[in-house]
């Protein structure tokens, strides 16, 4: 088997690109690279929408049964977001925005998973014990500040104001089930726990 291989490398060293591109070998190889990439990005894609670290736990059968986690949550929104839309516009604003989240990815660092954007508001999430751990739930909002700070004069040039962000932290116990879109969690629960406020005020 090397025997032909190995014979078959040699008559392709005489061979031109075009007749290369067509020897069943490199057309076998194309279509695999293809495949592997599209299951890749497929993967990822689920990965996003179920949650960072929650495919493993959906493909082990976790969320066919409800059960309670008690999670803590972080609501970032953008401090006067709507005054800086109004001067921006919102194909400037909608950059802007993106700018931040990209920023934001810091808070990985502190084992914050990002749940979810929604319009100028991003959800984190941590574990309870993860995000008590060091006060990592708060260092993250910190770090994400200071990282906001140190790019201020980028967003002064680019748009002409510096983002700041200001959130609250919610620890509460929620039910995750095959009866709720896989993976999320009950968000109308933590949306009316959110409007009472929890008698938590604001860190910043």
């Amino acid at each position: 088997m090397l025997y032909l291989v190995y014979v078959y490398n040699l008559n392709l060293e005489n061979a031109s690109f075009g007749q290369f591109v067509q020897t069943p070998s490199f057309i076998l190889f194309f279509f695999y690279t293809i495949l592997v990439n599209f299951i890749l990005s497929m993967l990822r894609q689920i990965n996003l929408l179920l949650g960072p670290g929650n495919l493993l736990k959906f493909m082990n059968g976790k969320f066919y049964h409800p059960h309670e986690e008690i999670v803590i949550f972080m609501f970032l929104d953008m401090k006067s977001s709507t005054t800086i839309a109004e001067q921006l516009g919102h194909i400037q604003y909608s950059k802007l925005v993106q700018n931040c989240f990209s920023d934001l990815a810091i808070v990985t660092k502190f084992n914050a998973k990002i749940y979810q954007y929604v319009g100028d508001e991003a959800v984190l999430t941590w574990e309870q014990n993860e995000g008590l751990e060091n006060h990592n739930c708060l260092r993250a909002f910190f770090k994400f500040e200071e990282t906001l700070q140190k790019r201020a004069a980028y967003y002064q040039k680019k748009y002409g104001v510096v983002p700041e962000f200001i959130t609250e932290k919610i620890g509460t116990m929620v039910l995750r089930g095959k009866q709720e879109t896989v993976g999320l969690y009950a968000v109308e629960q933590l949306l009316i726990k959110k409007q009472k406020g929890l008698n938590n005020p604001p860190i910043k």
